[in-house]
């Protein structure tokens, strides 16, 4: 990974200088060590990214900002620059020292899965094209790649508190971001994302759980003629969508009618007589 100097972060646009920051996270990969661990790991990192690039968009980062505005912005962009910047010679410090093929796992399909889907969507809000080569560099101790991560997600909270009124903004990216990288129907994705994003991005580890949790409907009693609907329904051909939901002690006397599930496509409806 080429370096940008420190002094040149003054001299290039606030947009390039962002950019370059988002792609630099593409330029640092594994080593030899694919084991389930460190590969979650490398999801952490990837999420620091997508958040990165989510909070670039929420707040409309132009070339166009107030000096004063691109002054607090600028220090913490030129931060995470320089600890991208580092992992060169920590890599080539450390080269070898990775575990043998023997002892590593096939990657694991799922992470792979959402980390590809991850690197589309941080492609696809990019404005300009970076100013580093793209000359990648691989961590092959786990506790360096964690530190990495430690540091750059403190760095991106940082730049998003600059910003609180656009916290509300990034919560809504952050469940379209969501739907884009897992597959809904996909309870082990929505789990890794949960699970990769709780110490790194707080509001996608809710939005995950969220999601895995689905509705819950329990306690609810229908009588004599009642008719109830607590949930969606699916229509032929259609499929689930969402996570799943839990149905529990729900009661229905008599001639009450009641619909617990979720409702997708054209159906006839519980109500229709």
């Amino acid at each position: 990974m080429a370096e940008l100097a420190i002094g040149a972060v003054g001299l290039v646009g606030l947009v390039a200088l962002f950019e370059t920051c988002v792609s630099g996270f593409e330029y640092i990969e594994l080593g030899h060590d694919f084991s389930k661990d460190y590969q979650l790991s490398s999801l952490e990192f990837r999420l620091v990214q997508l958040r990165l690039s989510r909070w670039g968009q929420a707040v409309d980062i132009t070339d166009d900002y107030p000096i004063e505005r691109q002054k607090l912005i600028r220090p913490v962009l030129a931060s995470i620059l320089n600890t991208l910047n580092d992992v060169q010679k920590i890599s080539v410090k450390y080269a070898g020292d990775g575990v043998s093929d023997a002892d590593s796992l096939r990657q694991d399909d799922n992470i792979g899965q959402i980390c590809s889907k991850v690197e589309k969507l941080v492609v696809a809000r990019q404005k300009k094209t970076p100013l580093m080569k793209k000359v990648k560099w691989a961590l092959y101790q786990k506790h360096h790649f964690d530190e990495l991560i430690r540091v750059t997600s403190g760095l991106v909270d940082n730049l998003v508190d600059l910003f609180p009124a656009t916290k509300a903004t990034q919560l809504q990216l952050c469940a379209q971001d969501l739907e884009q990288i897992t597959q809904a129907s996909n309870d082990e994705q929505l789990q890794l994302v949960q699970a990769a994003s709780e110490k790194v991005d707080v509001p996608m580890s809710k939005v995950a759980e969220t999601a895995i949790q689905g509705h819950r409907y329990q306690g609810n009693i229908l009588n004599s003629l009642a008719r109830g609907h607590y949930g969606d329904m699916i229509g032929q051909g259609a499929s689930r969508t969402g996570a799943s939901h839990v149905f529990e002690t729900n009661v229905a006397n008599d001639s009450a009618r009641a619909h617990y599930g979720d409702r997708v496509g054209p159906v006839k409806d519980i109500f229709d007589d």
